[in-house]
């Protein structure tokens, strides 16, 4: 089944309110019925496209020091007991207070089946270390182009 954050709020609405209805385990619960087992381990999950650190930073979460290797557009990691403590208090957390640190409020209301999403991966993949970065699709061909010019 193809689905994605927009899918998972449809049909728990009160991830959009300032203190959802719905808990952390019932939408977990019900993504693994979507996600089916991954047949890969690995101890980092990277987690490209900014969303992510954009959550964090919002929510004022720490975040470590990128000590697995150094780059400038992924200079933080968590562990994976710091996205579950995390994702799980995004459940009783007031969304609206995350909201009010943000240029973009209307953002966060796909944030918690974001993280949601994210976490059972993470979990499905062993990871032991989780990196929010903005790092993109475009980062990479802007490398592969430059690679051919030089």
């Amino acid at each position: 089944m193809i689905f994605g954050v927009v899918d998972i709020i449809n049909k728990f609405e009160s991830l959009k309110e300032d203190i959802p209805t719905v808990t952390f385990d019932e939408v977990y619960n019900y993504l693994d019925t979507l996600i089916d087992n991954i047949d890969i381990n690995t101890d980092v999950l990277i987690l490209a496209g900014g969303d992510h650190l954009y959550w964090y930073n919002n929510a004022r979460y720490e975040l470590l020091s990128n000590q697995l290797y150094s780059n400038k557009n992924q200079k933080y990691m968590i562990t994976r007991e710091m996205s579950d403590e995390y994702d799980r208090n995004a459940y009783i957390a007031s969304l609206d207070r995350v909201r009010q640190n943000s240029d973009n409020p209307k953002w966060f209301d796909g944030s918690r089946a974001m993280k949601t999403i994210t976490n059972l991966v993470s979990h499905k993949v062993n990871a032991k270390y989780i990196i929010p970065t903005k790092i993109n699709m475009e980062d990479g061909l802007r490398k592969k182009l430059e690679n051919k010019i030089n």
